[in-house]
């Protein structure tokens, strides 16, 4: 076993500097070394110093073997929780005793390395933690009048335009015919910061609502189109209906048009990218500012993405379950920029992010359940050696 070379690369983890390849030889070198020998360097680590500042629990090693196991996909799995679920599982593992000995090998690296690098003066968490985000929204009827859907009881909660507007285990669901003929009643479903929410629109298409999101839509689809209107992101399961095609218009930007299929939109304006993202059937994207009337076809696994500055264009093989993974109650790091993470944060626990200066945007990794407190939240991004204060008015501070 070359234990230098482990600590080494130990320590790159510790500091996000480890690249791809030395991840790999990372990888092998734990997968390759005896348990026993392991338990040797897991005790130089702890003989540093004799406890570890907060409890080492499951998930917050997680992240740590999804990084550093990434390349080694026959022995890494994580199964979806449901949210409001605390604990996060793995399935069971060909080595378990190998990969408990490794997950606690990288965690008390990981926290020996910042005692050793950490400054005089460390920032920590204020004591005034946030909790997670949770359902709830605020729909808006065609009247002007505003329901807040998570202070109201379950059951009918309002009828537009002959359709019935039924609250039921917190999900919004319009049900009846509706009136053929009239003028269209349109309605708006907004999710603030620190709140999703789920619908069933009028022609039984289902909607997941991210947090910080919108969806404007009619409460009857009459005419040759289903159209709606959506900020932020969203996940839709559309119901199948060949002589009157589903579209979405995402930001009047952007236009999906879809027969039966499920996809992802995302279009946050901190973004730079407005994306649309294929998990079954197909849907053609339209870019509304290059007047091409033909768009992009897209295939599952597929992502068209807009900017500003440049034309519509498409990525293949895009790891769907990731881009989804908030609908299953999930952030997935994997491969994320802070600046993408620190959004993701921002609009989950309505708080305020400020970069200091000095702060670089490192890549990320991981995978946690959305249920988690704040505090615990900064705890594992704490491992890439930047540090969290959170100050009054919900503003978070990102340091070095």
């Amino acid at each position: 076993m070359d234990r230098q070379q482990i600590l080494y690369l130990l320590e790159l983890h510790c500091e996000g500097k480890l690249s791809a390849v030395q991840s790999r030889e990372l990888s092998a070198l734990l997968r390759d070394t005896p348990e026993d020998e392991l338990l040797e360097v897991l005790s130089e680590l702890t003989e540093q110093q004799a406890a570890t500042p907060y409890e080492i629990t499951l998930d917050a090693l997680q992240p740590a073997i999804y990084r550093v196991l990434q390349t080694d996909k026959s022995q890494e799995a994580v199964t979806e929780e449901a949210p409001g679920s605390r604990k996060t599982l793995l399935r069971p593992l060909l080595r378990w005793s190998w990969a408990a000995a490794v997950l606690a090998l990288i965690a008390i690296a990981g926290w020996w390395w910042q005692q050793q690098h950490r400054k005089v003066n460390t920032p920590v968490v204020a004591l005034n933690d946030i909790a997670p985000g949770r359902s709830g929204a605020v729909l808006t009827l065609a009247n002007g009048q505003q329901l807040v859907l998570d202070s109201l009881r379950q059951g009918v909660i309002a009828t537009q335009q002959g359709t019935t507007l039924l609250l039921k285990e917190g999900q919004l669901a319009y049900e009846g015919a509706g009136a053929p003929e009239g003028d269209v009643a349109w309605n708006v479903l907004t999710t603030p910061a620190g709140r999703q929410f789920n619908i069933v629109l009028p022609d039984g298409t289902r909607v997941w609502l991210n947090a910080a999101s919108s969806i404007r839509y009619p409460a009857v689809f009459n005419g040759r189109e289903r159209e709606v209107t959506v900020n932020g992101e969203a996940y839709f399961e559309v119901a199948a209906n060949a002589q009157q095609p589903f579209r979405v218009n995402v930001n009047d930007r952007m236009k999906v048009a879809v027969l039966g299929t499920a996809f992802n939109i995302s279009s946050y304006v901190d973004d730079p990218d407005i994306r649309a993202t294929l998990l079954t059937g197909s849907v053609r994207v339209n870019d509304l500012k290059a007047g091409n009337t033909e768009g992009v076809l897209l295939q599952p696994g597929q992502q068209a993405q807009l900017d500003n500055h440049a034309a519509l264009r498409v990525a293949g093989n895009v790891a769907t379950d990731q881009v989804i993974a908030w609908k299953n109650g999930f952030f997935d790091f994997n491969q994320k920029s802070l600046r993408q993470v620190a959004g993701q944060i921002g609009r989950w626990y309505d708080v305020e992010v400020v970069y200091d200066k000095n702060v670089r945007d490192v890549e990320l990794y991981g995978k946690i359940s959305r249920e988690v407190k704040l505090s615990d939240m900064l705890k594992l991004l704490e491992t890439t050696g930047l540090h969290f204060r959170l100050e009054g008015n919900r503003r978070l501070l990102v340091l070095p």
